[in-house]
């Protein structure tokens, strides 16, 4: 028996069960058994409805983390924060501030995911995944409120251990553009006495898999040297990042860096990257937008 929507399957025999606190259905056929796991998704942190969860501000934006599981045939985990208790969107919304990744082994993590509006006991926020199975959106939302902080829930000190950053699912960076490019404006000095050799329109080349760079020929810091602008991906802590450097080894964010999760990148289009730090040597914007070239 069979019926038109998109939930049903074919069958012979259909036994719903439940195995390990999975919804499972198991299909019984005269070729044998086949298993099938549904796109369940569900969401570990915030833990239940009106937790307080601490938010970390990041340049005047205030930033949470959050993390759950979800079925073996979820694709991707979309996630969004709303401002107020609101039931979300029945899709994930096409925007800056919904951010989405590939789940590993039926986990998913966002470390920094933009909560909007006021923090304190008065503004209740919602938080609302998505899960991908292909052919419909698994929605989960969880209200919680934002207890201003100097940390997130997986970087506080108590849960450092306890959470560590999920390791993403390797992805195929080779497929990316050839150049990106971008535009700073408005950039003076601070410490350094050179830094408005940083404005202007700059196009980065592919030198290496994850390595993009743009020799400056003066340098923030002393116009008789160059320096680099570099994007590059840090495959220890899964960020993306853009910083002026005075070598093309230099470690990542011991400079003027700006960086990017790798779960909120877009390899084909445009990406905006937040201050890491100035390191006091000039006052530059508080983020910077890449776009392909």
């Amino acid at each position: 028996m069979s019926q038109g929507d998109n939930h049903s399957i074919r069958i012979n025999l259909d036994l719903s069960i439940s195995l390990g606190g999975q919804d499972q259905s198991v299909r019984v056929t005269s070729d044998g058994q086949r298993t099938f796991t549904k796109a369940i998704t569900n969401i570990t942190h915030p833990s239940v409805n009106g937790d307080p969860t601490p938010v970390q501000p990041i340049n005047a934006r205030n930033y949470m983390c959050t993390y759950g599981t979800c079925g073996g045939d979820t694709r991707y985990v979309f996630a969004k924060v709303y401002d107020g208790v609101t039931p979300g969107a029945d899709e994930p919304p096409d925007d800056t501030d919904t951010l989405w990744m590939r789940p590993d082994l039926g986990t998913w993590k966002f470390l920094q995911l933009y909560v909007p509006g006021a923090t304190g006991n008065a503004n209740t926020k919602t938080l609302v995944i998505w899960g991908d199975s292909g052919t419909a959106y698994d929605k989960k939302t969880r209200t919680f409120i934002a207890e201003a902080s100097t940390y997130t829930y997986c970087n506080q000190p108590s849960n450092m251990m306890a959470v560590m950053p999920m390791k993403q699912v390797a992805k195929d960076w080779s497929i990316m553009p050839d150049g990106w490019q971008f535009q700073m404006s408005g950039v003076t000095d601070a410490s350094a006495c050179n830094c408005t050799s940083l404005n202007g329109t700059w196009l980065l080349r592919r030198e290496e898999t994850l390595l993009w760079l743009r020799k400056v020929d003066a340098s923030f810091s002393d116009a008789k040297r160059s320096s680099w602008w570099r994007l590059s991906f840090n495959q220890k802590d899964g960020f993306w990042y853009l910083e002026c450097v005075s070598d093309p080894a230099q470690p990542a964010g011991t400079s003027i860096a700006y960086r990017r999760h790798e779960s909120a990148w877009n390899p084909f289009g445009s990406n905006e990257l937040l201050l890491m730090s100035n390191q006091g040597y000039c006052n530059v914007p508080e983020c910077v937008t890449v776009y392909p070239a």
